[in-house]
């Protein structure tokens, strides 16, 4: 992992201080990330003061957490805890309680350093406890080997059996069963490319998996309220109002997290493709990995190969159109999603093959190491129809 920098190396630094307040929503949390990796470059110590954050919106943390590792390899990270419970108990939820226990030199909380006891809460294990469990470690974990979806299902079986009571319908045996290869395809990714070339140096790359139940009350009383130009807002909105399958009670959220190389970087085997002004290059490399059959593989040869490689994307798309459910991914400068909603409301029985893909979106951001998967699956009123058709993603927007 980078080494955390001695906290007296930076004594006399300037110091750059950021304090979220209320709701941590994913706009916020972009510009926190660009603000304190800048801060770092320049020498500056950075203080993240999470003291006064409430909450935080699907995906804001992760893109705060992915951001660390610039901060702890150029400069010294200090971090202050919230102390109330209800803040506390949302940070460890988020799921970043481990980045931000390995990339800060000092944690306080109440501004008291107690940065030892304090790291060791930040890791303690969340669930399964009837609201959200954390995996940490998916490189190492050992329910979570190659080969074996069905360790993956034993697991996210376990834990949805705990959140009886939370929803008048969850997801039937069927669909926990394609919410299993879901993470498991998305867990093979990490593992077969999160610290592999173009990356430098021998950094241990921080990767984790994050699933939480979020209530259709719960996303519909977040104070960031709905964007009617983002697309998981519209989705969401969607969801909770009327579709074919009746209105979502809730979601299981899922997040697979890793600040290592990136989707274009690897692609493209390029460690500096996301930094040039021409967009172009990566926007191509991020294409091409979401195609079925895109794969690196053959080319790094620094990974296993196991039958056809390259259709790993192509079995998260397939699976997320067949839940009715959201999938997003962050990496690099890019934003590319998939609304399995839409697609099966409307094309249920003729569906272009052209619209079965995820699309890239036109606004580009400022880089972001690693690869952030998050994925809505609904609990709908109405048991979802088997599809008539195949999907067959076979290209990119």
């Amino acid at each position: 992992m980078p080494r955390r920098r001695d906290a007296n190396q930076y004594a006399l630094a300037p110091v750059h201080h950021i304090k979220p307040q209320g709701t941590l929503t994913v706009e916020a949390a972009e510009n926190t990330a660009v603000s304190i990796q800048a801060a770092a470059t320049r020498g500056e110590r950075v203080t993240l003061d999470l003291s006064r954050t409430r909450t935080y919106q699907i995906g804001a943390a992760a893109r705060l957490g992915n951001s660390l590792r610039k901060v702890a390899l150029a400069s010294n990270l200090d971090l202050n805890l919230p102390t109330d419970p209800v803040g506390r108990q949302q940070l460890l939820l988020s799921g970043i309680g481990p980045q931000l226990a390995q990339y800060a030199s000092t944690i306080r909380e109440a501004n008291k350093a107690n940065t030892r006891n304090l790291r060791k809460a930040l890791c303690a294990e969340v669930g399964p406890n009837g609201l959200a469990f954390r995996i940490d470690d998916l490189k190492r974990h050992p329910k979570l080997v190659r080969r074996s979806p069905q360790r993956t299902q034993e697991l996210l079986t376990s834990w949805l059996s705990q959140l009886s009571g939370q929803s008048d319908r969850l997801l039937a045996a069927a669909e926990v069963e394609l919410v299993a290869k879901i993470v498991h395809e998305a867990v093979l990714n990490v593992q077969d490319h999160s610290d592999k070339a173009p990356l430098v140096g021998a950094a241990d790359v921080h990767s984790y998996a994050s699933l939480r139940w979020r209530s259709a009350s719960e996303i519909a009383l977040s104070p960031s309220g709905f964007d009617n130009e983002d697309p998981s807002s519209l989705y969401l909105q969607r969801a909770t109002t009327e579709t074919p399958f009746g209105v979502a009670g809730g979601f299981v959220e899922i997040m697979i997290v890793d600040d290592g190389t990136g989707v274009a970087p690897r692609q493209a085997l390029d460690a500096g493709i996301a930094d040039g002004a021409d967009y172009g290059p990566e926007r191509a490399a991020l294409a091409e990995a979401l195609m079925a059959g895109g794969t690196v593989k053959l080319r790094a040869k620094d990974c296993p190969i196991e039958m056809t490689p390259g259709y790993g994307s192509h079995e998260i798309s397939e699976r997320v159109i067949d839940l009715a459910a959201f999938v997003c991914i962050r990496t690099g400068r890019f934003i590319a999603h998939l609304d399995g909603l839409r697609l099966r409301a409307e094309g249920q029985e003729l569906v272009d093959e052209t619209e079965t893909s995820f699309r890239l979106e036109t606004r580009t951001r400022r880089p972001l190491a690693g690869t952030i998967l998050s994925i809505l699956i609904p609990s709908f009123s109405k048991p979802l129809a088997k599809r008539l058709i195949p999907h067959t993603p076979t290209a990119l927007f």
